[in-house]
């Protein structure tokens, strides 16, 4: 019986090209950084696509071709020298193996590297011209993934998370792993159709367990009942991206039913088209977030400053609420977290019970912010390592941490009311875990500041009293007009509000009226 030969990777990144940051070889090689045989003894280590891949292979008779294994945390658009550095692994690792059977491979869905806007399809279209047109490529992406017509046309099949927040993404691997199996054994002859739809939207509203998403997923999974339909994948692009063939988009696989799948493509595009303005909603201003967070009857009463957003690609420096905290006098305790590896540096030089004045945060980038100068108690340090579980789960490496404490004078606030998490590298600003791996418990403090959009509102959400949605200034905004678009396609909403647009009437498959 013939052993199949299974080549295997991962590629994972998400990208704000309006971050001011680049991400270098530096970023994926502080996180994960792993190429062909490296990869095989942590394969199972973490709860991610790799993991989920050995779950449905290692049954089988099937040996692997490990690839490449890179993941950073989200940031600035990829240097020219990282995008390389791929693809030359990638191709290198491919002839090593001489003639895999299929690839297997995951990819975030949207990075944009200095050069290459379409890194995924750039990856993609490598692969493809390495192997040829008849080896099978199954990849899994990230549903808030860009897709676009290289990777399609690259891909034999492609599936997608199916939850917000991000706790399926082993799972996701499984689905990728039978996916290939069936098309391995003859059991399906994949034709895949994706359809773009001139939409982007912020990303409050993009937890799949509410309404509006949860109706627009339920609806895929609903398709996937029908005969002949192998996968369906709503992509709700995450929206800091400014570059060519930009959008949210539907993509459907089917058993050799090309007109179905085009069909399915086209009745989420227009359901999603029809609801595009309920994903929109008002946020705090800064001012009032503090004011009301501060004066809440009981804590922790979270303020997302989704602009600032770790997860979405911002440098994480942004000063916004520490100065409004400062600005009112807040005496309660406040948990915040700052990306500044200067002042890190000179804590480190201090030691622990000194004080130190620093000008804390806007290190990164001073676009929208500038430091707040800060006299602060040098509390304790940590290396920034931990484990992430849930959403997006990975191993976590921020650098070098300090506990800042910061008191306001005597008469008006209690010593060390706002407590800063200083680190030398962006890190998950969705999770607790970021104040407590350094001895912080959230629960126990009164604002917490949370570097993310929509993550926190699981991590959170057996302790916090109040999720407050603040636009702070930043590059990862939800008021999507605050960004200079300069690439993407034109016209698209919310920017063309007046625009019409329909992917056409749909003949409704059968069984599929209900829908």
């Amino acid at each position: 019986m013939h052993r199949m030969n299974i080549a295997i990777g991962r590629v994972w990144q998400e990208t704000n090209t309006f971050a001011e940051t680049r991400t270098s070889l530096r970023e994926f090689r502080q996180y994960t950084w792993q190429i062909g045989d490296e990869i095989l003894p942590e394969l199972r280590a973490q709860d991610n696509e790799l993991a989920g891949f050995a779950d449905v292979l290692d049954g089988e008779n099937v040996s692997y071709a490990p690839l490449i294994n890179a993941t950073a945390w989200c940031g600035g658009p990829l240097l020219p020298e990282v995008v390389a550095t791929f693809t030359d692994a990638i191709i290198g690792q491919l002839r090593r193996a001489g003639k895999p059977d299929a690839i297997l491979f995951s990819l975030h869905g949207a990075m944009a590297g200095v050069g290459t806007p379409d890194v995924e399809g750039h990856l993609l279209t490598a692969m493809r011209a390495c192997v040829g047109p008849e080896l099978p490529i199954v990849v899994t992406l990230d549903h808030h993934a860009n897709v676009t017509r290289a990777m399609v046309d690259s891909a034999d099949a492609i599936t997608a998370y199916r939850q917000c927040p991000h706790v399926d993404m082993r799972e996701t691997g499984r689905n990728g792993a039978r996916l290939l199996l069936a098309m391995l054994r003859g059991k399906i002859r994949p034709t895949m159709a994706f359809r773009k739809i001139p939409l982007v939207t912020p990303c409050e509203h993009f937890r799949t367990a509410e309404p509006p998403m949860k109706t627009w997923f339920d609806m895929a999974r609903e398709m996937e009942s029908l005969p002949d339909v192998a996968s369906v994948s709503p992509f709700a692009v995450q929206p800091w991206m400014d570059v060519p063939e930009f959008g949210w988009s539907a993509l459907a696989v089917t058993n050799n039913n090309q007109p179905l799948a085009e069909k399915l493509c086209a009745k989420l595009a227009n359901w999603a088209w029809k609801h595009r303005a309920e994903f929109y909603e008002k946020k705090f201003e800064p001012s009032d977030a503090v004011r009301r967070a501060a004066s809440a009857p009981k804590g922790p009463v979270v303020i997302a400053d989704g602009a600032d957003a770790t997860n979405g690609g911002s440098p994480g420096d942004s000063t916004c609420l520490l100065r409004e905290f400062l600005r009112q006098k807040i005496t309660c305790t406040a948990l915040l977290t700052m990306v500044d590896p200067e002042a890190v540096e000179l804590a480190q030089q201090a030691g622990v019970g000194k004080t130190i004045t620093v000008g804390l945060g806007a290190k990164r980038s001073r676009k929208y912010h500038q430091p707040v100068e800060v006299t602060a108690r040098v509390a304790r340090f940590s290396d920034g390592r931990f484990n992430l579980r849930g959403h997006i789960a990975m191993k976590v490496n921020m650098g070098r941490c300090v506990l800042l404490e910061i008191g306001l004078p005597a008469a008006t606030a209690q010593a060390g009311s706002i407590k800063v998490v200083v680190s030398e590298f962006a890190g998950p600003g969705h999770d607790p875990e970021v104040f407590r791996h350094i001895g912080l418990e959230p629960k126990d403090a009164q604002i917490v500041v949370v570097k993310a959009t929509v993550g926190h509102t699981d991590a959170y959400r057996d302790i916090m009293k109040e999720n407050l949605p603040t636009e702070c200034p930043g590059p990862s905004p939800s008021y999507l007009e605050r960004l200079d678009y300069r690439h993407i396609p034109k016209p698209m909403y919310p920017f063309d509000k007046k625009m019409r647009w329909s992917a056409g009437k749909v003949d409704e498959p059968r069984n599929l009226s209900g829908i």
